[in-house]
């Protein structure tokens, strides 16, 4: 097999393992890791919910913006990293401002909207893509 074969396979199956609900092995396997994950950010999805954003919750308000914060500042370090070659400190502290300054100024309404739009489409993902990607290795 070659390594890229190999390489979708392990993938794809890391992928079948984080989305299923059944367990695979010995009693104790990779529940405990779950669970660990589940304690540390499971509150994330009981927090941050369109009925919440709403009602202007400031908890929900605060973690809707901390997500757009990452997503803007990964974005923007990726464009960061191609204007300051050789730079990581720079292109980190730009992206970082930058990121910090678009989250905080985005006003409650267009927070709410973004979430409204693109919950969709984010659930849509993380369904479609473990699946595809399980039938294109089983295809090859």
């Amino acid at each position: 097999m070659s390594r890229k074969k190999v390489f979708l396979l392990l993938i794809s199956l890391i992928m079948m393992s984080l989305f299923s609900n059944i367990a695979f092995g010995q009693q104790q396997g990779l529940g405990g890791v779950a669970d660990t994950i589940h304690n540390l950010f499971g509150f994330i999805t009981d927090v941050v919910t369109l009925d919440k954003l709403v009602n202007n919750q400031p908890a929900a308000l605060f973690w809707a913006k901390f997500l757009i914060w990452l997503l803007l500042f990964s974005v923007i370090y990726f464009g960061a990293t191609f204007v300051f070659t050789g730079r990581n400190r720079i292109a980190t502290v730009v992206a970082l401002v930058i990121a910090i300054m678009g989250a905080v100024t985005i006003p409650n309404t267009v927070i709410i909207g973004i979430f409204q739009t693109y919950s969709l489409a984010a659930g849509f993902l993380v369904w479609f893509v473990p699946v595809a990607a399980g039938l294109y290795v089983a295809h090859k």
